[in-house]
């Protein structure tokens, strides 16, 4: 997969194009979907974008305790690491 080879510009297009085709098809289990593309705008830097994909897969997928701790790299990246904390606490 690409996040393992470190190309992740292409992780996020294969995602995107995931979650598009599944939403189109009426299937609403993209949660997982939502936290790889997250995972790849993480490594590219754009933190926001990423919290905004693991938030939802949050909440599309609340019990998934991963999708927690995942939300809380992208603010170790932004050095805002009171968030960083409280972001992966479940509600």
């Amino acid at each position: 997969m690409e996040l393992d080879l470190g190309m992740y510009s292409e992780a996020c297009g294969h995602f995107k194009t995931a979650i598009d085709d599944t939403i189109a098809k009426g299937k609403h289990k993209v949660a997982g979907y939502y936290a790889g593309h997250g995972s790849a705008e993480n490594k590219l830097g754009k933190y926001e974008d990423a919290i905004n994909d693991y938030t939802t897969a949050i909440t599309l997928g609340p019990n998934v305790a991963d999708y927690y701790s995942y939300r809380g790299d992208p603010n170790l990246g932004l050095l805002t690491y009171g968030e960083a904390i409280k972001t992966t606490l479940k509600p």
